[in-house]
Order: structure tokens, then sequence, then C-alpha cells
């Protein structure tokens, strides 16, 4: 996967001018940063390098994805581990990246502990019966939805996209959570390169996203969640928004 996605955006990039401190992100490097967060004994990747908690889901779901092809026997102890504490899935993630259907209605969604080990608890997100208000105004909410639907009603998940690209101020989606927290998040930038390959949309800011993504990378090869309106990484680079950076680097074809 590494090579073919390094050249791949190489090639979004070509004639972008000089990226700041790299050519581009390497997907090869954000897999081995995936790789590092496995623990064998609980045989599930940690939710960041800083933090000694395990995340079911959507992590370690998103974890055994990513790690299918190039590390599939760490890929499958991922999985046998999950179906070993048997958690339901919350549905969104894992939905629309398996073109599940209807999403709606949105609920909130909880960390609860199931377990511990060695001190570290094992938790995972779980749906609550709190519906999600106002959710046509979260980025992300709008592209899970397109990619859930995209095989279902394709029409529905072109409109889903749509208002989701009109969320785009030049530097990431301005979306409520946004708004709010004068911070843009990195899993939409993924999301958006997610969305539009499944749709087979144009994608007019994907130069500017393939730079952003640049800035999110950190040496340790993992993506940071969040950035400021100076463009600089903010958080630690954690499991979840590196495993979605990869699949959309996969997913996103080079123009």
């Amino acid at each position: 996967m590494g090579m073919r996605l390094a050249a791949a955006l190489a090639c979004a990039l070509a004639g972008a001018g000089p990226l700041e401190g790299a050519a581009g992100p390497s997907a090869t490097e954000a897999e081995r940063f995936v790789e590092s967060l496995f623990d064998p004994q609980a045989g599930l990747v940690r939710s960041s390098a800083r933090g000694g908690e395990f995340w079911l889901y959507p992590d370690n779901d998103l974890a055994a994805r990513v790690l299918a092809r190039n590390k599939p026997d760490i890929a499958r102890r991922i999985r046998a581990s999950l179906a070993g504490f048997k958690a339901p899935r919350p549905g969104l993630i894992e939905s629309a990246l398996d073109a599940g259907g209807k999403l709606l209605p949105f609920h909130e969604t909880e960390l609860v502990t199931l377990s511990s080990l060695g001190g570290r608890r094992i938790r995972t997100e779980r749906r609550t019966s709190r519906k999600i208000e106002r959710w046509n105004e979260r980025a992300d909410l709008l592209l899970l939805e397109a990619l859930a639907e995209s095989k279902t009603d394709p029409a529905l998940a072109s409109s889903r996209f749509h208002r989701a690209m009109r969320m785009w101020d030049g530097k990431g989606f301005l979306d409520q959570p946004a708004f709010f927290a004068q911070a843009y998040s990195s899993r939409n930038l993924a999301l958006a390169l997610l969305a539009a390959a499944r749709l087979r949309q144009d994608l007019p800011m994907r130069r500017e996203i393939m730079r952003q993504l640049v800035r999110q990378q950190g040496s340790s090869g993992g993506v940071a969640p969040d950035y400021g309106k100076d463009r600089r990484p903010l958080g630690a680079s954690d499991a979840q928004t590196t495993c979605l950076a990869i699949l959309a680097l996969d997913a996103s074809p080079a123009p």
C-alpha cells in the first residue's frame, strides 16, 4: 500500500510548490505508526502513542482495515479480540465505510469501559438514546451519510456531499463544531477524500486537503486530529485519525 499511495500523493501534489517540512505524507510511515500502537498482550492497538487506553470501536476496527493488507496477522488478532469482547458496533464509521445504508437518525455516543489490562482501560463507543440535533451542520455526519448511502441512494448521497462541501472556507470545513472550537478537524479532510472517491465527485479543494495532511503528519508517522486557523496541527497523533487518513489516500485516485 505504502509505495502506491506515496506515488499517488506525489502526483496529486505535482506543481503545487514547496510544502512545509515534507514532500508529502507517507502512508508507509502512517501504517508503521498504527502498527507501533499494537499491544500483543491485549491484541489491540492503543488509542494514541501517549494514551494507554484501548478503544474497540472505531479505533481497532479501523486499524484492522488498515493493517489487513500488509500486516494480516496483526489484523486477524485485532479482529479476534474485537469478537471476543462482543461489543456492539456503534455503526457510524463502520456502516459508512461498508456503504451500509441509512444512518439517520444520528444518536450521540458515549465511551464505556468494558475491562482493563494492566491498569489500562479497554473501552468502546456506545450509541445512546439521545438524538443529535442540527446534525446537518456537521461536515463529518454529512460525509458519513454520503458514504453510507452511496449504493442505496446515490442522489441523497450526492446531496449530503455537496452540502458538506459548502462548509469549506479555504482552510478546512468550518462546520458547527469547528466554529465553536475554533479548530478544524483532520477527520473531515479524510472523509471528504473518501466520499469524493466513493461518489466519483470532483473535489476542487483536493490540493489544499493534501497539503494540510502533510502538515498534520508528525515525525512518528501519525496524523494529528485537529489544526488551527494558522494551519498548525493541534493534539497528539492518534489511531483513529491516522487510520482514516490512510483509508482516504488509498481510496482517492491520483488526478
